[in-house]
């Protein structure tokens, strides 16, 4: 069997076991914490926390064993070097950083009444060092060498890069299942109620992120580091720019979660719309 003909099998293998091992790790811990336990955790429940750990881990272990399985050290190897990979125009910083809390904002301003008067930019700036620390090794480094490092390259060169990026975008959300279901604000926010709405409200908005990383992945020399970047901006944008808010009604919150879901989606399109995408495909054709 060719090594081509390998990666396109270790395809939808990759996902069936990025999502079961974060399902069966870190799904169950989600329900003890949440439904059985109440939230305080016995001391012997904290000798499960490891496993938890590791199912948020799902994606880029899944990526490491297959990437083993079909090349061995060298295919590892490889796979993990996008993450010293951080040689890139200062704009791709400037906007994976202004980005993400530039939409947020925008949202806030359409969306929150007043907001120009009730808004602190240093109560917002100061909460960011916490934010950073608690949200970098629970989701973007889990998950980016799994998503960018491994599935995207092999989607794009399927699919191309507008289906490539909407596979990802559909499988990228619903491997948070159990977060949807079982962890308030793991996923959505915790003041959207689980319905089939508001699950496509957060499809809409995973895929506009990913038509964004799909361009800035491409025009950083595939960086999965900067694709780590990128995804923690995005996860702590939202919460950054609320702690610069006084208390919001949930109605207010919500607004401002649609209206910015909205701008992303927009913002993915016209990022898949753009040269920066198009060259992917000349690049496939040379």
């Amino acid at each position: 069997m060719s090594a081509k003909s390998r990666e396109e099998r270790g395809l939808p293998h990759f996902f069936m076991l990025a999502y079961l091992i974060t399902w069966v790790l870190l799904g169950p811990w989600f329900f003890l914490f949440n439904r059985l336990w109440g939230g305080s955790i016995p001391w012997w429940g904290w000798l499960l926390v490891p496993l938890a750990f590791c199912g948020g881990y799902g994606p880029s272990l899944a990526a490491i064993f297959l990437s083993w399985r079909q090349g061995g050290g060298r295919a590892v190897a490889a796979l993990l070097s996008g993450l010293t990979l951080w040689r890139a125009h200062f704009g791709w910083y400037l906007l994976v950083l202004a980005c993400p809390y530039g939409l947020a904002a925008l949202a806030a301003v359409i969306a929150v009444p007043d907001f120009a008067a009730a808004f602190s930019p240093w109560a917002s700036l100061k909460s960011v060092p916490l934010a950073v620390a608690l949200a970098l090794p629970f989701g973007p480094l889990g998950e980016e060498v799994g998503w960018r490092g491994y599935a995207l390259p092999r989607l794009v060169d399927r699919q191309g890069p507008w289906f490539g990026s909407l596979t990802l975008g559909v499988a990228w959300t619903f491997w948070h299942l159990p977060m949807i279901l079982l962890q308030p604000g793991a996923a959505l926010p915790s003041f959207m109620p689980v319905t089939i709405t508001s699950v496509a409200v957060y499809l809409a908005q995973v895929a506009g992120i990913t038509g964004i990383m799909t361009l800035v992945y491409y025009n950083t020399g595939r960086s999965v580091l900067i694709a780590v970047l990128l995804h923690l901006t995005f996860n702590i944008s939202d919460g950054v720019l609320l702690d610069g808010l006084p208390d919001l009604a949930a109605p207010v919150r919500r607004g401002m979660y649609v209206v910015n879901v909205g701008l992303i989606l927009v913002a993915g399109l016209v990022a898949l719309a753009s040269d920066g995408v198009r060259r992917i495909h000349r690049q496939a054709a040379c």
